[in-house]
């Protein structure tokens, strides 16, 4: 038995068995280390709250409460309001609306955002 693809004389795979897949081990190597399953958690919960937050905000991310300005964190308003009276949650989960002008590439704008 001379080497194939998946054996190296003195170590390694030998035909008689599978290769190696290495996104499975890959996971399994992440899986055990606890940190990783923790900040993976905390990445994917950021991840659904962004891509829910139009559907979890109170208030919209514009709405303009004068009376409201100002106000401390309540029942009402989690985060308290600014001196418009804009709900700050609303304003912190939608935050990331006008961030995607900016990832698009150039080709993308409008010709007259180009000159």
């Amino acid at each position: 038995m001379c080497c194939t693809r998946w054996s190296i004389p003195g170590f390694g795979w030998h035909d008689d068995r599978q290769p190696p897949n290495h996104a499975v081990a890959s996971w399994r190597l992440l899986l055990r280390n606890p940190v990783t399953v923790r900040q993976r958690s905390r990445l994917g919960i950021v991840v659904i709250v962004a891509v829910a937050a139009n559907w979890i905000t109170p208030f919209g991310v514009n709405d303009v409460d004068v009376p409201s300005a100002l106000r401390a964190a309540e029942r009402e308003h989690w985060f308290g309001t600014d001196e418009l009276g804009r709900d700050v949650l609303s304003r912190v989960l939608g935050g990331d609306s006008g961030v995607d002008a900016g990832r698009r590439p150039s080709a993308w704008r409008s010709p007259s955002s180009l000159a």
